[in-house]
């Protein structure tokens, strides 16, 4: 009974945690440059492939056409027209370090850079980027000025952009080795290196990390994921297997599995959706057979894999 309800304490914990932190979204962090004092854009440094972010005014709408008919002559015949009008990306603009001073971004004397808090996202052969909002004395001017206007990067074929970012992040894990620091009867050493598999819940912050755009020329939408670092708090459930080499007190008979309860913290490697978790973390055993365990209370490291959900 008492596995059950640490079961359903397991996946309400892991529910929770994954709803509130799906509500985070990732931190984008892009640079827009005084281009007098530093010819560098959002990637290299080489003038044929710098890395420009356009805006167009929301009010600069056409409609869009789908298809067109002509004859054999090349005369028009028909057209198709999408319903409702889309934004005119041939009146786009760069978007500048003055354009942003001037409407309102306050800058000292010695910057060359503006930093950009913002959403990503790739849709109709173009990034999509999403401003978060300033904090600042002219927050209202820079402010009205994002929301009037809407703002994205343009990729040449074949270009990996990779931007900074940190999240918030959440997935399931299972940690098939670990290895127990110390023992309680020091006579009996079996046990200490264990490879069975467990499964339970991860949760915590990507840091060094980057979100990589790829642009294919044979390809219409982009490639994206995300590489990078995470420190993260452990939760999950383990079968243990007692026996003779791993028992405390030989005089208790009772040889067999007992269910634990797993804790610790992890550093991880993340690539995608993967990740590699280093872990140190306890057991917790979760009935009175794990009393008689040898390693009631002994830390352990372990390697174990990821999976992100959110």
């Amino acid at each position: 009974m008492k596995t059950k309800i640490l079961l359903l304490l397991l996946f309400g914990w892991a529910g929770v945690i994954f709803g509130q932190i799906s509500k985070f979204k990732e931190r984008h962090i892009l640079f827009v440059y005084e281009r007098d004092s530093d010819k560098k854009q959002n990637g290299n440094n080489k003038e044929d492939s710098l890395i420009y972010i356009y805006f167009v005014n929301n009010t600069n709408q056409k409609e869009e056409i789908i298809s067109s008919n002509y004859d054999s002559h090349s005369n028009l015949i028909s057209r198709t027209i999408k319903g409702g009008k889309v934004l005119d990306w041939s009146k786009k603009q760069v978007l500048t370090f003055k354009i942003l001073e001037d409407n309102g971004v306050i800058v000292d004397q010695d910057d060359t850079k503006i930093k950009l808090k913002a959403n990503i996202k790739a849709e109709k052969g173009r990034l999509y980027i999403y401003p978060w909002k300033f904090n600042g004395a002219k927050e209202d001017k820079i402010n009205k000025f994002i929301k009037n206007n809407t703002f994205c990067i343009e990729l040449k074929d074949n270009v990996n952009f990779a931007v900074n970012m940190h999240e918030w992040q959440a997935g399931v894990m299972t940690i098939p080795l670990k290895a127990y620091i110390g023992r309680r009867n020091k006579e009996n050493t079996g046990g200490m290196v264990e490879t069975g598999v467990g499964i339970g819940g991860y949760a915590g912050w990507k840091f060094l990390a980057k979100t990589h755009f790829v642009k294919l020329n044979h390809e219409e939408d982009y490639r994206v994921y995300v590489s990078g670092l995470s420190i993260n708090g452990l939760l999950g459930l383990s079968a243990v297997q007692l026996a003779d080499d791993n028992s405390n007190d030989n005089s208790v008979t009772f040889r067999g599995k007992f269910p634990a309860l797993n804790t610790g913290i992890a550093l991880g490697a993340h690539y995608k959706e993967l990740g590699l978790l280093l872990s140190f973390g306890w057991d917790i055993p979760l009935n009175k057979y794990g009393s008689n365990w040898n390693f009631k209370g002994k830390p352990w490291v372990g390697i174990g894999l990821g999976y992100k959900l959110f």
